[in-house]
């Protein structure tokens, strides 16, 4: 027998979370990694947990071969679709040794030495609708630090995907990316009273629409100034000075998403000066998708003779939230949602017809159990048919006219604990059917907040950005996976608090208030 001859690797790891919801997405996202002219990838490797529907897709490379420039090449690209990439190479010892030895063993579905990604993928999909978990026993360890020991070996290539299935791929690839730009998590309200008549075409927007994935959710935000280079974006939850952030960009049928690193922030202090808060994002430079997508907006924006207006001076800065309110009292009344609140109004979503101009009552209620109550009008109107197209909610800006003296305070330090919660970032841990609850409760009251329901991959979220986040929000339940509450003793070590919850969404949000030192 031929005697193999060791090839040296060099692996990565994508984190697919979650996996199922958007599996064609993501095989369209990675498509380029296997394109003519992307690193040779000789090897793939896929881990799954079932539990939390996180995947880990092990890529591995000639490391003779795989220059800095091809390294970059995978990092860009997972960056731009906002995919975690965990380089082994760069983890300490210790927790290389960790990652290897004792983390990946926790996966039950483990696929390995498959030829490519799309063969990976159809050997996860066989296993799944099969319904069999892995019930081999672990093969012998290769060395303590796994794949990376000398022990491994190369693997011989196999067949691709067949051409066909690559074809159906490709087609709905434009589809795919159209959606990604687009989506949005926040629901949208049903029509509740058929129409009259059938409304008139909406004229073509000369408006573009940007927005900013804040934490795990996209907020709406207004455009200051554009450029290849970079943007302007006014809104009263900016992320931190040198955070990474995806801008999405829309005008008419053209859209672009870019990822790109804040390096200017004006506060929400800093507004009684300058008039608004924002951030200000640089662009790479490299080519990108997401460039070719820019520059082509930039180009049919400037073909319609578009100009960007500089948005109204504001001194009350607009709060992003999700709280409840009652609009009227007795039996007209009815409960919606706030999406954001100012000293001076809030914009209530609603599909309930409003006339510009009517005088209403409104009341909100606290935390302290009371509620605000005011007289209000409705300043403007954005109805569901101009707002669904730009990924927005229809609704009514409220101005608020009037209110008693204590309800003024209360209503102040309502907005001064908001303001101070959107300046913080917030990991939460937890399992899937407790995430929705526990990361709804913070992000309704202004946090910002990224979740995850695997261990593994909360720990290399942290690590990600540039920045680490304020505060970590564990679950019990996720707490207790591996030996001696190892995940907390972790961030600690980070120096990020870290606290471990076990009660309801209001009662986490509250303990994350006192971590935080947000006034009660």
């Amino acid at each position: 027998m031929e005697a193999r001859v060791h090839q040296p690797l060099y692996e990565l790891f994508l984190v697919l979370e979650p996996l199922r919801p958007r599996a064609r997405e993501l095989f369209t996202i990675l498509e380029p990694l296997h394109q003519a002219g992307a690193p040779l990838v000789r090897g793939v490797d896929l881990y799954y947990r079932r539990s939390s529907d996180v995947a880990l897709i092990a890529l591995r490379y000639d490391e003779r071969t795989f220059t800095r420039e091809r390294l970059q090449f995978v990092i860009d690209l997972a960056t731009g679709a906002g995919i975690p990439l965990l380089d082994p190479a760069r983890m300490s010892e210790g927790d290389r040794r960790g990652f290897y030895g004792a983390y990946l063993s926790t996966y039950d579905i483990k696929i390995e030495d498959q030829p490519n990604l799309p063969a990976a993928f159809a050997a996860l999909a066989t296993r799944i609708d099969e319904q069999t978990l892995s019930t081999e026993k672990p093969t012998p360890a290769r060395g303590a630090l796994g794949k990376l020991a000398p022990a491994h070996q190369s693997v011989d290539v196999r067949e691709a995907m067949p051409l066909a299935e690559q074809a159906r791929l490709a087609r709905s690839r434009a589809d795919l990316r159209a959606r990604a730009i687009t989506s949005t998590k926040t629901p949208t309200i049903p029509v509740t009273r058929p129409p009259s008549a059938d409304p008139a075409p909406l004229a073509p927007s000369n408006t573009i629409d940007v927005r900013f994935l804040r934490g795990g959710a996209w907020t709406t935000a207004r455009l200051r100034a554009l450029s290849v280079k970079g943007a302007y974006l006014v809104t009263g939850a900016p992320p931190r000075l040198g955070d990474s952030v995806h801008v999405a960009l829309g005008f008419r049928e053209s859209g672009a998403l870019l990822r790109g690193t804040v390096y200017h922030v004006t506060t929400a202090a800093d507004a009684m000066a300058t008039g608004s808060s924002g951030f200000a994002v640089r662009f790479p430079v490299y080519p990108s998708a997401g460039r070719t997508q820019l520059i082509e907006l930039l180009t049919a924006a400037r073909e319609a003779g578009v100009t960007i207006k500089p948005p109204p001076t504001r001194h009350a800065v607009r709060f992003p939230v999700c709280w409840p309110v009652q609009v009227g009292f007795g039996e007209d009344s009815f409960h919606a949602d706030a999406l954001d609140v100012s000293e001076h109004g809030l914009f209530v979503a609603t599909d309930e017809t409003i006339e510009v101009g009517e005088e209403i009552s409104i009341a909100v209620p606290m935390e302290e159990g009371d509620s605000v109550t005011a007289r209000a009008r409705i300043a403007r109107v954005l109805p569901p048919r101009e707002a669904s197209p730009r990924g927005l909610r229809g609704g009514s800006g409220v101005e608020l006219t009037g209110m008693s003296d204590v309800d003024r305070r209360m209503w102040n330090g309502f907005l001064d604990r908001v303001r101070k919660r959107t300046e913080r970032r917030v990991v939460v841990g937890a399992s899937p059917q407790r995430i929705d609850e526990i990361a709804s409760a913070l992000t309704s009251a202004g946090y910002s907040v990224t979740t995850g329901s695997d261990a593994g991959v909360l720990v290399r979220l942290a690590d990600l950005e540039p920045r680490p986040p304020d505060a970590v929000v564990i679950e019990a339940g996720l707490a207790a996976q591996g030996p001696d509450h190892w995940l907390e003793q972790v961030f600690s070590a980070r120096q990020v608090p870290c606290v471990t919850v076990n009660g309801d969404g209001r009662r986490t949000r509250c303990v994350v208030d006192r971590l935080l030192q947000v006034a009660a």
